[in-house]
């Protein structure tokens, strides 16, 4: 077939030539941002990585992402712990600003959870744990930049893969067999007719076709038609009288294909069917008398055969085009291959280290205290550990044959009341999504503690229903004299937030130190210079290399940057210390010894020092204001019960403001916390902005183990404890004022005076409440 044309896939000729990304340029400069609220801290991170990187720095969290919004940062330190946002918080929303952003983390707290939630929730690489040391972190820092180079040759090298495959789409189609794709799909518009004809009857023919007619072009000399046709430059249907060129109509037809190139052109001869079309090269023949139905046939067919014709054409093209652009994608990928073997290495061992982890979730399984028994949602035993069987004394032969309702049903039996054991059951069945937790007590008077929870795939189907069991009979019998230890145990939950408090001003005691014994030694050396010039003055032997040696060693130490930082480096390392004594000072007087008997308290040193030990509590969520009375006299009391009570009244406060502020780091709430002389009591009052307590509960929270938070999250004895305290043994009345929404006031009053319990308050007062 006399057919020729050339198709040009644009998307291919747009990407044949792979260039470098401008991602890759910049990786040759590295700039990295310091965050941290400690001068000090942030000096001696800068001084570590400015010998070998651009270091930006910012002295807290706002202005750290106003840097990241306004420049280009390939990494991000940031300290933990800062008073307007955490540290987890600011890597959170970098990655917002720029998803590449390589985070790392600077903390001083060792528990797991912060490095846990940093990594696995926050997009940290790494978490670096105080006091750090310099070369360490220049090798961190180094890693991390060549992890976010890799990343990013990664992302680059998908991109391109990613537009390969976009480009092969429409070159598939071309590739089906032509009777399977209808001509209509590769038609953007219909072809252009041009009748090259003198003949006034086939010109009237047209005339009578409207959907034809509106798109032919009358042409009476061949000469004019091929100059058209180039004007036109596109596919293009002419009806060709053979009468019209002086040439043969096969000259014609090759003149009416080259003044074409590189659009295809469908050639339909008016003549007679003796016309042989392979030798005069025309597409198809128009025998007269012509009618309408024989005419828009024809139009028809070269309208299919340019649109099947020019995709069939060229498919050589397309396809060396397609070649070009995947050896050019494949050369792209090969550079990568050795990095993207290496990030297949990491994901190989973090899988093995995945392996490892479920191996020692089994043998903690094992070694657990707790009886675990899962059951699937058909009701057979899917697990059960060893201890489980200890606890209720069944065999591994009846758990690993016996239905799990044959199992449960054995537990029921051994309980006081199996007939609400086995309700709890068959209504959690009912109510897949909700949790047990309770305490049963059996025949033989063992208390069991008694947990169960859904058992849940990542994609939240469920699988069945999760039991724990554990002994605490000699829990319930030692409760008692626990209750006693509740002050230990308040000062333990507070370590984290004391040890903060001490590490931090000794990070920068310690920085400073450092400091010191660097600066210590640079002066050591021009000290030595200074001396060897003296010795050659008295010799009379000075020379100018003596004197530049001087000169050298006083541009090395940088005396003007050390005339200037040592008294500061002094001055904070005094304040770091007067810190620490503050808090060592409060420590002593909360955890001063009780004794049996009241003795006469300052109400306000003692309140003083719990909210220094406390501030780990509240420093992020709240400003604490005080109002001390400076008259009021000592009071009779048990000062360490009293400071537990304080404390379980500023927790409670911290928590219902968290509960309204979030991490605080957009705003904060206010705790008040006043004295004054109200005679015959010394009144404390304590006000937060948090979330206030809702009326249904106001009666109960006074109970025992009665609380409002979530499981878990409170044990419902914190101001249970403080009622019995300041009711009970100080004969003193604890009430409250509060509204949803606006927070919450506690009033505590002490007498002046110690008096006999029973004459200290009334009936109505005995029915106080608190709020957890």
């Amino acid at each position: 077939m006399p057919f020729k044309t050339t198709f040009i896939n644009q998307a291919l000729a747009d990407h044949t030539c792979v260039s470098t990304p401008s991602s890759q340029k910049e990786l040759s400069t590295h700039r990295i941002l310091v965050v941290d609220d400690s001068p000090v801290s942030l000096r001696m991170m800068e001084r570590v990585l400015d010998k070998k990187y651009e270091v930006l720095t910012a002295g807290n969290a706002f202005a750290g992402l106003e840097i990241l919004r306004t420049n280009k940062i390939s990494l991000l330190i940031s300290d933990q712990r800062m008073s307007e946002m955490s540290g987890t918080e600011l890597l959170r929303q970098s990655q917002l600003i720029d998803p590449d952003l390589v985070c790392m983390l600077v903390t001083a707290n060792t528990d797991n959870d912060t490095s846990a939630e940093a990594i696995n929730h926050a997009g940290a690489l790494r978490v670096i744990h105080k006091p750090w040391d310099a070369e360490w972190v220049l090798h961190f820092v180094a890693e991390a930049l060549e992890h976010r180079e890799t990343l990013l040759e990664c992302k680059y090298a998908n991109s391109e893969i990613k537009k390969v495959m976009e480009d092969l789409r429409p070159t598939q189609a071309n590739w089906a067999p032509a009777k399977t794709t209808p001509a209509t799909e590769f038609i953007n518009e219909s072809p252009q007719i041009f009748l090259a004809s003198s003949d006034a009857s086939l010109t009237a023919l047209f005339k009578g076709t409207d959907e034809i007619n509106n798109r032919t072009i009358l042409i009476d000399d061949s000469r004019k038609l091929i100059a058209d046709l180039k004007v036109w430059n596109k596919s293009a249907i002419v009806l060709l009288n053979p009468h019209l060129s002086q040439q043969t109509i096969a000259q014609t037809c090759q003149q009416l294909r080259e003044s074409c190139q590189p659009n295809p052109v469908y050639i339909i001869a008016i003549g007679t069917s003796e016309m042989n079309e392979r030798i005069s090269g025309v597409d198809d023949v128009l025998n007269v008398p012509i009618n309408h139905s024989q005419l828009e046939a024809c139009i028809a067919r070269g309208e299919k055969f340019l649109a099947v014709g020019r995709e069939l054409t060229d498919q050589k093209k397309v396809s060396q085009d397609i070649y070009e652009h995947l050896q050019s994608a494949v050369n792209t990928v090969t550079q990568l291959t050795g990095k993207l073997f290496k990030e297949i290495q990491e994901r190989t061992r973090a899988e093995e280290e995945l392996r490892l982890q479920r191996i020692l979730l089994e043998s903690q399984s094992e070694a657990s205290l707790d009886g675990v028994l899962v059951v699937s949602v058909e009701g057979k035993i899917i697990s059960h550990n060893q201890r489980f069987l200890d606890i209720w004394g069944l065999s591994e032969e009846m758990a690993n044959s016996e239905s799990g309702d044959s199992v449960l049903l054995a537990i029921a039996e051994m309980q006081n009341q199996p007939e609400e054991f086995l309700a709890l059951v068959h209504h959690l069945r009912k109510h897949a999504e909700e949790r047990s937790d309770r305490e049963i007590t059996l025949k033989n008077s063992r208390i069991i503690h008694y947990y169960n929870a859904p058992v849940k795939n990542a994609d939240h189907v469920l699988y069945g229903r999760a039991y724990y069991f554990r002994d605490i009979t000699e829990r319930k019998l030692l409760e008692n004299q626990l209750r006693q230890a509740q002050k230990l145990e308040s000062v333990g939950q507070l370590a984290a937030g004391i040890a903060h408090e001490i590490n931090t001003p000794t990070q920068y005691v310690s920085d400073n130190t450092r400091f010191l014994i660097d600066a210590f030694q640079d002066l050591l050396k021009v000290h030595d210079a200074y001396a060897e010039l003296a010795s050659s003055a008295r010799a009379g032997t000075t020379t100018p290399t003596l004197l530049a040696e001087v000169d050298k060693s006083i541009k090395d130490a940088d005396l003007e940057f050390l005339t200037e930082e040592i008294p500061k480096a002094l001055t904070q390392s005094l304040e770091g210390t007067q810190r620490i004594s503050k808090i060592v000072q409060s420590m002593k007087d909360f955890a001063h010894p009780g004794v049996a008997v009241k003795q006469a308290c300052d109400l306000n040193r003692a309140i003083d020092s719990t909210i220094t030990v406390a501030c780990g509590e509240w420093k992020y969520v709240a400003h604490l204001i005080t109002d001390f009375d400076p008259m009021l006299p000592l009071v009779p009391c048990l000062q360490g019960e009293l400071n537990q009570v304080i404390l379980n009244m500023i927790i409670n406060a911290s928590h219902a403001i968290a509960d309204v502020v979030g991490d605080g780091s957009k705003g904060k709430g206010t705790i008040t916390i006043s004295t004054t002389l109200a005679p015959p009591w010394a009144e404390i009052r304590i006000r937060d902005t948090g979330t206030g307590i809702p009326e249904k509960y106001r009666s109960r929270i006074f109970d025992p183990f009665f609380t409002t938070k979530q499981v878990g999250k409170g044990t419902g004895q914190g101001l249970a404890i403080s009622h019995n305290v300041i009711v009970e043994k100080h004969g003193g009345t604890i009430s409250l004022e509060s509204a949803e929404d606006t927070g919450t006031t506690f009033i505590i009053r002490l007498p002046l005076q110690e008096t006999s319990t029973d004459d200290s308050y009334s009936d109505d007062q005995k029915n106080l409440i608190c709020r957890r």
